[in-house]
């Protein structure tokens, strides 16, 4: 997406197809005719046939969940001009050490020293859930994006959930997480993953994304990154953390278009390992993280969020 704004502003004739696939699976998705894609591509601009290749919208993408029929969207740039950003913030307590669960609100948190206290759980682990990555599995009709059911997640790291949603929306874009954190460690990773909650309770991965405290620092991108935050990661920049001293961290998860049904929540996960998922240092005791949300350090995500009618 970041090359196709890059290639925009200079005028490059594109079009971009995103679809509900991983990595080089189109080619086996029957979402989509890739072999007519590329015949009506190539033939236009080095047969110089007239096809109407470019013709209409630039952007074809499909939506996750849609109603059946209306998954693929057309749009004539990106990010797409009736989105609107909306954050969420968290509050409430949340500890799961006790089970406890925080809320996403709307509503800009107030007071002073609201800090939710978690000890890290080294046991946590996404290799194992169904659908997560695939990398060109052979003979797979149409690998798409598949529900991944969170519940073996949601019962181990700290979760905020927001109320039910009060009509229908379409989160489609990159979802930017707002952090105010601590550690008793040195280092940490972080990671978020974006859920969708049913009426039942159950919840579904939409997106993820992570970042290790130390490379925190942002920057101005050297390109067009939508105005993203940029993380250098240089060693000049890496900053080791202090117990008990918050520090922001701002970060994108990655890019998503999910429909979101009514009556349904959204719900963030943090997690500080992933068992063999991640390069993710193990620290011995596990340490203790603290997320904030007060006045000061409103903790926050925010969502590209397209309401129904608009």
């Amino acid at each position: 997406m970041a090359w196709y704004r890059n290639l925009a502003r200079e005028a490059v004739p594109q079009r971009l197809i995103i679809g509900p696939w991983y990595h080089c699976e189109w080619d086996q998705s029957d979402l989509v005719d890739a072999v007519s894609e590329y015949l009506r591509w190539y033939d236009y601009w080095l047969k110089g046939v007239q096809n109407g290749l470019m013709d209409g919208p630039r952007i074809r993408y499909f939506v996750n969940g849609a109603p059946v029929g209306r998954e693929w969207r057309a749009a004539d740039r990106w990010p797409l001009p009736n989105q609107t950003l909306k954050t969420y913030f968290l509050a409430g307590t949340a500890n799961n050490d006790r089970g406890h669960r925080g809320a996403l609100g709307q509503e800009r948190p107030g007071g002073s020293h609201p800090v939710d206290h978690y000890t890290v759980d080294y046991s946590v682990t996404t290799v194992d859930l169904a659908a997560r990555f695939f990398w060109g599995i052979p003979n797979l009709s149409d690998p798409g994006l598949k529900p991944i059911e969170m519940a073996a997640i949601d019962g181990k790291p700290i979760t905020y959930t927001s109320a039910p949603l009060t009509q229908d929306a379409e989160v489609t874009g990159f979802p930017v997480v707002t952090l105010w954190v601590s550690s008793t460690a040195h280092d940490q990773d972080f990671f978020v993953y974006l859920e969708e909650v049913d009426e039942s309770g159950n919840s579904t991965l939409m997106t993820e994304g992570m970042i290790r405290a130390s490379n925190r620092a942002t920057r101005d991108a050297p390109y067009d990154n939508q105005g993203l935050p940029w993380h250098p990661s240089m060693a000049r920049d890496q900053a080791p953390l202090k117990e008990g001293i918050p520090v922001k961290l701002d970060f994108g998860l990655f890019p998503i278009s999910n429909f979101i049904r009514k009556g349904h929540r959204i719900r963030i996960t943090v997690n500080n390992f992933d068992k063999g998922g991640w390069d993710t240092p193990q620290v011995v005791p596990p340490p203790t993280v603290g997320i904030f949300h007060d006045t000061k350090h409103p903790s926050s995500i925010r969502l590209p969020l397209i309401v129904s009618g608009r």
